[in-house]
């Protein structure tokens, strides 16, 4: 378990660009646990790396994890923390200005209390969340081989339908099948009452190069979600998309810089 506890350093104060702090909380909102029950998943967990140079933002419900890294200089320690979906919603409205994101804001950390103060002098304040955070690192797959690798903006492009057409269903999965240069999404809906319907939806996307058969899926609203956020303001590079198997948990990315997690379906 990340527990707050274990870090010496409890204040820390960091300069870093507006943009790139609105970003970290942008693109690791989506996976933010909405259960009530499990207070100690509702936000998102921001700790320093060991040496100090990396901020780390951390969210997962337990089907789908998002972990954004920002460099900082100077070097920071301090208590890691959990910050409630309020605060990040919050800290998005205030940093949501983009002809800004150049200019710094300022984070500051303490155990009970974090706050971002933006270059107008604004600011946003919260307690807290008071608990352990689950040791997330064990979640994320371990130099996984790559399955396939897309380009984003088409690969959202195809499953923004396919989703709109499950959505009004029970069923939520969508089905990826990589063959040679192409990859093919499935929706599949059936329903037996008040009728018995069968319908099916699918598209194909080019992958950026050849790759070896594969098969898995997915929630649509998770991978929607995941491709909306990856890459942040560098949304137009290709996403990997890489797992050890079927029903190990895949790893998506875009560039160094952040680790989306998504566990499959059966489909």
């Amino acid at each position: 378990m990340l527990d707050r506890s274990s870090t010496a350093a409890a204040l820390a104060e960091i300069n870093l660009r507006g943009g790139d702090l609105h970003d970290a909380f942008a693109r690791t909102r989506h996976a933010i646990c909405k259960e009530l029950t499990r207070y100690y998943l509702r936000g998102v967990f921001i700790h320093p790396s060991p040496d100090g140079k990396t901020l780390n933002f951390v969210s997962t419900d337990g089907h789908r994890l998002a972990h954004v890294r920002v460099p900082i200089a100077p070097a920071a320690t301090f208590n890691p923390v959990l910050v409630d979906p309020d605060f990040v919603a919050g800290a998005l409205k205030l940093l949501s200005r983009k002809c800004n994101h150049l200019l710094h804001a300022k984070l500051m950390l303490s155990p009970s209390v974090v706050r971002i103060v933006d270059w107008r002098g604004e600011s946003v304040e919260a307690e807290t969340v008071e608990c352990s955070y689950p040791d997330y690192a064990r979640a994320v797959p371990d130099n996984p081989p790559v399955r396939a690798v897309v380009a984003r903006q088409e690969l959202v492009a195809a499953v923004e339908p396919l989703a709109g057409f499950l959505r009004p269903t029970a069923q939520r999965a969508v089905k990826l099948a990589v063959a040679g240069e192409s990859l093919t999404l499935t929706a599949v809906v059936k329903e037996t009452y008040p009728h018995e319907l069968s319908a099916t939806a699918q598209t194909v996307v080019k992958l950026v190069q050849p790759a070896e058969p594969y098969g898995t899926g997915f929630n649509a609203d998770y991978l929607l979600e995941a491709l909306r956020t990856v890459g942040g303001r560098a949304s137009n590079g290709p996403v990997s998309i890489c797992s050890h198997g079927l029903g190990s948990p895949h790893l998506l990315s875009c560039d160094s810089h952040e680790t989306y997690v998504i566990m499959p379906m059966r489909v």
